[in-house]
């Protein structure tokens, strides 16, 4: 959703020993924020400072969402994919 509101695309890296990839990438749970920012360094000083972990897990700037270990995924497929399918779904018999 993020990459889609800003139309820029994303190269993400999955931290190791975090679980299943649909679990991490796709949890909602109450413990975890993604932030984007343009000075990642101050961000992660800013956390260590007050005690709260802080990953960096990529970065942004393509015209494709790419997290590895999958096939890329373009922004503008993406969007398609997105905008689409509630009305394919309603047509639907």
């Amino acid at each position: 959703e993020m990459a889609l509101a800003g139309r820029t695309g994303l190269t993400l890296a999955q931290p190791a020993d975090t679980g299943p990839a649909h679990a991490y990438w796709f949890g909602e749970d109450q413990g975890r924020y993604l932030a984007a920012t343009t000075d990642s360094n101050a961000v992660l000083a800013a956390a260590e400072a007050a005690g709260i972990e802080a990953t960096l897990l990529g970065a942004a700037g393509s015209d494709a969402l790419t997290v590895d270990g999958f096939d890329p995924i373009s922004i503008a497929e993406l969007r398609q994919i997105h905008e689409a399918w509630l009305p394919d779904y309603m047509a639907a018999p």
